[in-house]
């Protein structure tokens, strides 16, 4: 399936301090993106896992690991944001994390450009207004159209390696405050996310860890 050119929506500007009381992050966040990854770490306030509104990004009964955590150390590239990488395969389902509307899309950079930027992608807006973005899905690998609703465990795509220079084939999940703040054009505010059907072990703040290995239960 093909689609146009990349659109983007809800990009609303953030004129002063605001707040958000939401499912997703577990408590009040401030619009100032965390700067180091000790801001990062001192703001991963988790709700309990089996309230979470997200599930694992993947179809039930399979199993990825994390190849890089939120808050990661350098050299990684998520010292300041809340955000997953999950190791698969090119081609591997991903599916919706959470109930929602396509509000950004791009399939049409080719399998073999590993250029930073130039990664295939989708987002969903969520009821709370809060955006979850898929990240390296394959050349033409986004299943659902602009403004499509999708409901949870629908099917969004294929992994693949676009955008990734290193060319190893993952898919990166995090999830932002609102629209126009999931670009680093604007300032990347994510939110700490964990998943209610994460079969695997969790840190201390339950949160998924570095190299662990998570089964996608059910999400019922």
């Amino acid at each position: 399936m093909s689609h146009s050119t990349l659109t983007r929506y809800g990009m609303g500007t953030l004129s002063s301090l605001v707040l958000l009381l939401g499912s997703a992050c577990g408590g009040e966040v401030a619009a100032d993106p965390p700067a180091t990854r000790q801001e990062c770490l001192a703001a991963a306030d988790f709700v309990e896992p089996t309230a979470s509104p997200y599930c694992l990004p993947y179809a039930g009964g399979s199993s990825h690991s994390v190849s890089q955590s939120y808050c990661a150390p350098a050299p990684g590239s998520h010292e300041t944001r809340f955000a997953y990488d999950f190791a698969m395969p090119i081609g591997t389902e991903v599916r919706a994390a959470r109930p929602g509307v396509v509000v950004e899309l791009r399939e049409h950079w080719l399998d073999s450009d590993r250029t930073g930027g130039h990664e295939n992608m989708v987002s969903l807006r969520h009821d709370d207004e809060t955006i979850s973005l898929y990240l390296h899905l394959r050349h033409e690998g986004v299943v659902p159209e602009m403004g499509d609703s999708v409901p949870m465990g629908g099917l969004l795509g294929y992994s693949g390696n676009t955008g990734d220079p290193g060319g190893f084939a993952h898919l990166h999940f995090q999830v932002c405050l609102r629209g126009g703040m999931c670009s680093w054009k604007t300032g990347e505010y994510t939110l700490p996310v964990n998943f209610r059907n994460a079969l695997g072990p969790l840190d201390s703040r339950g949160g998924l860890l570095l190299g662990a290995s998570y089964e996608a239960g059910d999400c019922s």
